[in-house]
């Protein structure tokens, strides 16, 4: 004799769950999780986006008040590129080296660094750096392609521009460069 589904009598009505029931509330669950995931996406993306753009402009700053600082940039050189790494950085950390920060000035402190302790955008865990170029000539013009043949793309009047490239993008994506001459 088959036993009802119920606790005997006792007025509880509790049953177990069928296979099918079972099944149906975890379909209902992967439509749900397939039509949020994509709006989360993109909710992060915004978000990184605007944190990167807040810290090449912070970047930017930085630069501008070690310029007025000291009255020259961190380097000697030409208009070349210079990844903000290793020297650059602890220069904008508040250290001296070889001279470049005598009044020791935090001009600058990095949120997101890589096992070597270089600054990243968040766009990865490592190779995503920030990169700026200097008005070496300070007549208040970056040219366009310089040395290395990198950004900017045209002339900008700034003394110094820094930007990061977005790992994710894709060639041709209106997102693959944010820079400090950028909006």
């Amino acid at each position: 004799m088959r036993k009802d589904r119920n606790d005997g009598g006792t007025g509880s009505g509790r049953r177990g769950v069928t296979f099918l029931e079972f099944v149906a509330a975890l379909v209902i669950v992967a439509l749900t999780a397939a039509l949020v995931a994509p709006a989360l996406f993109k909710l992060r993306t915004r978000n990184r986006k605007i944190v990167v753009r807040t810290e090449v402009a912070q970047l930017e700053k930085a630069w501008t008040r070690y310029f007025s600082e000291y009255r020259q940039w961190p380097t000697n050189t030409d208009d070349s590129v210079f990844a903000v790494t290793g020297t650059l950085a602890r220069i904008l950390g508040g250290e001296d080296i070889a001279g470049a920060n005598t009044s020791k000035v935090v001009f600058m402190t990095f949120s997101n660094m890589d096992p070597e302790t270089n600054p990243i955008s968040p766009w990865a865990s490592s190779n995503a750096y920030y990169y700026c170029r200097f008005d070496h000539d300070n007549d208040g013009i970056i040219r366009a392609g310089g040395v290395t043949n990198l950004y900017p793309d045209a002339d900008i009047a700034k003394r110094v521009i820094v930007w990061t490239t977005n790992v994710f993008a894709r060639p041709g994506d209106t997102n693959l460069i944010f820079g400090s001459w950028l909006r």
